[in-house]
């Protein structure tokens, strides 16, 4: 079933096994509300995967170079782009925080692109302070697939279903 609504907003009759997400991650201007309504909508022991692109890809400056969004002033990315190409500029570890609050376990994240090594110590010293204070192999990742799943509620199970 595809959903066109925002997550958050989803009232599902039955709840499913499976939710994935591409490259709208990084736009989620309610990240919590989101992350949020996952759990809701997840049977016990879903999975949720995203695949986002954490690099700036604006309509109006492609190609850019991957961290450039992240050496511009809030406020001044904010006036640059309309409320709905806006990128949240969020960084890896918020979304994994995210995640690990709203009481998933098994999370994973698996790179499919980094930034060079030598881009990041170049244009390090221009980045915002919340970047700057996360590690370098963290920001490095560029795009990526976040997977995590829903806890089980554990059962005690009696004598007799041990046999």
């Amino acid at each position: 079933m595809l959903i066109h609504e925002y997550l958050e907003e989803v009232s599902l009759i039955e709840v499913v096994n499976f939710l994935f997400s591409q490259d709208v991650l990084d736009h989620a201007g309610n990240l919590d509300g989101l992350n949020q309504a996952c759990p809701k909508i997840l049977k016990q022991g879903g999975i949720m995967i995203y695949k986002s692109d954490l690099t700036w890809h604006g309509l109006l400056e492609d190609p850019v170079p991957s961290l450039d969004s992240q050496t511009y002033p809030n406020w001044l990315n904010t006036l640059k782009y309309t409320k709905y190409s806006l990128a949240t500029r969020q960084l890896l570890s918020v979304y994994i925080h995210q995640v690990q609050k709203k009481g998933f376990e098994d999370i994973r994240v698996e790179c499919l692109r980094k930034a060079s090594a030598e881009y990041i110590d170049c244009i390090w010293p221009l980045l915002r302070t919340a970047v700057r204070l996360e590690p370098k192999d963290s920001v490095a990742q560029l795009e990526l697939i976040l997977s995590a799943r829903k806890k089980s509620e554990k059962k005690n199970l009696t004598p007799q279903e041990c046999h």
